[in-house]
């Protein structure tokens, strides 16, 4: 079976990267003897190129995109119809319901004999004025096209779900996205400075992710303003557009010694700070997914977040962790809560267990292949 995924907005993916969903299931579909071509833009890969093969002969092939950005994250990409036409594909799965090119691609690919999967992450529609009549207007001129000629729609929660439902699209159900492994390895510096924060701060707190106003970074210093006791600690790792403001906000508000930062530290080393967390804070305005999420409950991190799709969709026992609106009183009694309780060993190998039993990409793919053997 051949089959391709596109990812069609503005977003750039870097190969190589952590976890990008695509690449993720097509890897895990090869053993049921999938070959899977990628489309996506990318700023390490300019030409196709094969990324995987198995001794099958089953293969991952990325296509890099190229083509013109329209407006924000709307794009077009002259040749991709005609690629995906001729392509030679049993299915095609394609992100996302408002971008533009998809009622064309979808409409096109029918008349082929193609299947098709509309993969659904977004959730909300989009925010601003011009972008939300843009939306009101699209719909109304494309999303019974989206309907007719997507044999399936696949959400990644239950919140993208309901958002096609009350679109009136038909035939949705929801799979969740998977996490990749990542090998382990300690780096001895970073590892020495985990262990001596650890040690002045036993109480410790986690951010990892993009230094922006959509993950709202500030809300974190409100935090640690008004957690006066010292043992309490937060280590903030990422980099962004705010990262300068926030690191000179540390400094003005005398936080140097409770906030330890960091603007980048490979995955594989997280293990340092991962194993020495208590709690993961994700204080975030809008979560497609939030593979933090998950990343944290593999290394038996409570997590406290928002109230978003990713979010409320993975927290579904206090356990693992809880979803609050963004008040600080209320982030303050759920910190100290968390700090105080489902801290066990059986608690922090519940969240392990958790993850590995419903979110590997081996389970998901597994799944995944049956849906599209059904089709």
């Amino acid at each position: 079976m051949k089959i391709a995924f596109v990812r069609t907005a503005s977003n750039v993916l870097r190969y190589g990267g952590y976890n990008i969903q695509e690449i993720g299931l097509a890897k895990a579909l090869m053993p049921y003897g999938v070959s899977t071509d990628v489309y996506a833009r990318f700023s390490n890969i300019d030409v196709i190129t094969e990324i995987a093969q198995d001794e099958s002969g089953n293969k991952v092939v990325v296509h890099p995109l190229k083509g013109k950005q329209i407006w924000h994250e709307l794009m077009y990409y002259p040749t991709l119809k005609k690629d995906l036409q001729n392509g030679g594909y049993d299915m095609v799965q394609l992100l996302d319901d408002s971008q533009m090119m998809l009622p064309g691609i979808f409409k096109a690919l029918k008349q082929s004999g193609v299947k098709t999967i509309l993969w659904q992450g977004m959730y909300r529609n989009f925010s601003g004025k011009i972008a939300r009549c843009m939306q009101i207007v699209y719909d109304a001129m494309f999303a019974s096209t989206l309907n007719k000629y997507s044999d399936l729609k696949i959400a990644k929660t239950e919140a993208a779900k309901n958002y096609l439902l009350k679109k009136k699209y038909q035939n949705v159900i929801v799979l969740p996205v998977g996490l990749d492994e990542v090998p382990v390895e300690r780096n001895e510096t970073f590892d020495k400075e985990m262990a001596a924060f650890k040690a002045s701060h036993p109480k410790l707190l986690l951010y990892i992710g993009a230094i922006e106003s959509r993950r709202n970074p500030d809300f974190l210093i409100d935090i640690m303003k008004q957690i006066k006791d010292d043992n309490v600690g937060l280590v903030m790792i990422g980099k962004g557009p705010l990262r300068e403001s926030i690191i000179n906000r540390i400094k003005n508000e005398g936080l140097e010694d409770k906030i330890l930062t960091y603007d980048a530290v490979p995955n594989k080393n997280l293990i340092s700070v991962y194993e020495r967390a208590n709690v993961f804070l994700l204080p975030t305005a809008y979560e497609i997914y939030g593979m933090v999420v998950m990343e944290s409950l593999v290394y038996g991190v409570p997590v406290i977040s928002t109230p978003e799709a990713g979010p409320q969709y993975l927290l579904s026992d206090k356990r693992y962790g809880t979803c609050v609106p963004l008040d600080t009183k209320k982030w303050l009694a759920v910190i100290d809560y968390y700090l105080n309780n489902q801290n066990t060993e059986g608690c922090r190998k519940a969240r392990v267990t958790y993850v590995n039993q419903y979110y590997r990409w081996p389970l998901i793919a597994k799944k995944y292949f049956n849906i599209i053997s059904a089709m």
